[in-house]
């Protein structure tokens, strides 16, 4: 496809990297929960590869055993960007890197193994493609901190494993095997590596022009509903304002901390 030889680094922090190689950026998760500042970042390298003709697929994996642990709740930065406004820039800047994960010009893959918990299963769930191992379990375990589902995800998780496993994720928190969802919202292997490498291959063949323009229609029947968006912050807000959030929030805080 003409792509350039050799790697070429993107983006580098304690958190994140990104390096783009023969037309694939791989962006890796150093660290296994999410923090305020790793969240922008995230945004930021979205932005830079949205802009870089070079790139033609993207791939999200993690360096250590698990995909995610989900946003680190303990982070100083995070509580203060909460009490700054009551969470409307954290669900604000949660549902901006979802959907710039999502709205990229290109196809995205998300590399799942071993759990896959809160903010990061929706990254992976706002993914093109997921490949995952036989081990990999999906959870999204706000319901019990006492908050509602934002970051925009839940008509993306609707379309992509339907309504009564949409239920089951996000009313009673279950951890499901990625490997229990409906057939081809994941690619079971034992090679994880293999497997997207023989999907960014095939991937590359794709013209990235009209792949941009297919994406786009599908985010647009997936975000159909009006005003979602902001109706999604409201419901956070609320969530948290309330004295079961407090109270479920300190007893799982404490339980951790032990």
């Amino acid at each position: 496809m003409g792509q350039p030889a050799g790697e070429f680094s993107i983006f580098t922090s304690e958190g994140l990297e990104c390096k783009l190689t023969s037309g694939v950026a791989t962006i890796r998760w150093l660290v296994d929960r999410i923090t305020w500042q790793g969240l922008n970042e995230f945004r930021h390298i979205c932005g830079l590869i949205h802009e870089d003709e070079r790139v033609q697929v993207a791939v999200l994996k993690s360096r250590g055993s698990d995909f995610s642990h989900g946003v680190d709740l303990s982070d100083k930065e995070l509580i203060a960007a909460v009490a700054k406004d009551g969470g409307k820039t954290v669900a604000e800047v949660g549902a901006d890197a979802v959907q710039a994960w999502a709205n990229l010009p290109f196809c995205t893959i998300a590399a799942l193994d071993g759990y896959v918990i809160g903010g990061g299963a929706c990254l992976a769930m706002a993914s093109d493609f997921r490949c995952a191992t036989a081990s990999s379990t999906l959870w999204f375990p706000e319901i019990d901190r006492g908050m509602y589902l934002s970051w925009g995800i839940i008509p993306r998780l609707i379309h992509e494993v339907g309504l009564p496993m949409a239920r089951r994720l996000a009313i009673l928190g279950e951890a499901i095997p990625l490997s229990d969802l409906p057939v081809d919202v994941c690619r079971i292997t034992e090679n994880l590596d293999h497997t997207i490498l023989a999907l960014t291959r095939q991937l590359l063949t794709k013209p990235r022009g009209a792949v941009g323009l297919i994406k786009q229609s599908f985010l647009d029947h997936c975000l159909a509903v009006d005003d979602f968006g902001d109706k999604d912050i409201e419901r956070f807000m609320q969530s948290i304002d309330s004295q079961a959030f407090a109270a479920l929030m300190n007893a799982w805080l404490e339980d951790r901390n032990r």
